[in-house]
């Protein structure tokens, strides 16, 4: 297996020359959002500490039991509320708009977003809530809101604008899967019979350091390649075992995912046979993703191999 792997320690950074999205494209987004919400006639989104908060304002936030929180109306206007301690902090964080709410812990966050919808003249009317929300978070101001609110998923104004990816997002996401690939080389190389999959995982872990990110390659021996997500077993690296591999790393937030299958030593007849009709089943799939094909399209082009 010829892969020119380059070993850990000869690894360096590869961030160099990565572009993070602007604010001007995450203005535009709020723009394109703001259009969709206009045109399904819903007034305000509400985001939680989820992925679309980064996508839409570039605010990445661990989830706790204290809220922190968009609010993003129709009209293009971002309102954040966030516990009064974490104010500084948020306020640092700011690309797109200025307007922090805070809430004491003696008050109640929701009455909070229910005020900033009011104050901007939507004191009823369709609410979108971010799809990947907590619960708690919808079901309090879902309680709190006085009649005259209906909360829907935002998913159909959230959506249409994560769906298409921009020049600058393909270039991170391009990166993120270098990266990994470059991962996948060196983790492959260095294989060997007795290795454990928990070491196979912490040389992963090293080699996406080296390159300067977080990343790590999940891998299965053997039998347990069976599982789709593998098995709780441990188990060690033999002679003619599959070896299945599943890693990824994060770059600006766009993440790589990638998935390789090898064996370990010479392959079977039974093994090459089966890797030969996937590799048909996959070519064909690539064949028919073209631009207006579903993707069930797809999807029963590689069903036919």
């Amino acid at each position: 297996l010829n892969i020119n792997a380059v070993p850990i320690e000869k690894l360096g950074p590869m961030l160099s020359g990565i572009t993070p999205i602007s604010i001007v494209e995450r203005r535009e987004r709020i723009r394109r959002m703001s259009g969709f919400m206009k045109e399904r006639g819903i007034a305000a989104v509400f985001l939680d500490a989820t992925s679309s908060l980064f996508y839409f304002t570039g605010i990445s936030w661990s989830q706790s039991e204290r809220m922190t929180a968009a609010i993003i109306t129709a009209e293009g206007d971002v309102a954040y509320v966030t516990p009064a301690f974490e104010k500084e902090r948020l306020a640092e964080m700011l690309l797109v708009g200025k307007d922090i709410h805070t809430w004491e812990e003696h008050e109640s966050p929701y009455s909070r977003v229910l005020r900033i919808l009011a104050d901007r003249g939507i004191s009823g009317g369709t609410v979108g809530i971010d799809p990947y929300a907590r619960y708690f978070l919808y079901d309090g101001i879902r309680k709190t809101a006085p009649a005259g609110y209906d909360f829907v998923n935002a998913d159909a104004v959230i959506i249409p604008c994560r769906l298409y990816k921009s020049d600058a997002e393909i270039a991170l996401m391009q990166r993120a899967c270098d990266i990994t690939a470059e991962a996948f080389k060196t983790c492959i190389s260095l294989l060997k019979e007795g290795m454990s999959q928990t070491e196979f995982h912490a040389l992963s872990v090293a080699a996406h350091k080296a390159m300067g990110v977080k990343g790590a390659i999940s891998v299965q021996f053997g039998a347990s390649t069976a599982f789709p997500h593998g098995s709780k077993e441990i188990t060690r690296l033999r002679k003619g075992d599959v070896v299945l591999m599943d890693g990824g790393c994060r770059v600006e937030g766009y993440i790589s995912d990638i998935s390789r299958t090898i064996v370990f030593g010479k392959p079977t007849k039974r093994q090459r046979d089966i890797w030969e009709l996937e590799h048909r089943a996959q070519a064909a799939a690539f064949d028919a993703a073209r631009p207006g094909n579903s993707c069930e399209s797809v999807d029963a082009a590689a069903r036919k191999v």
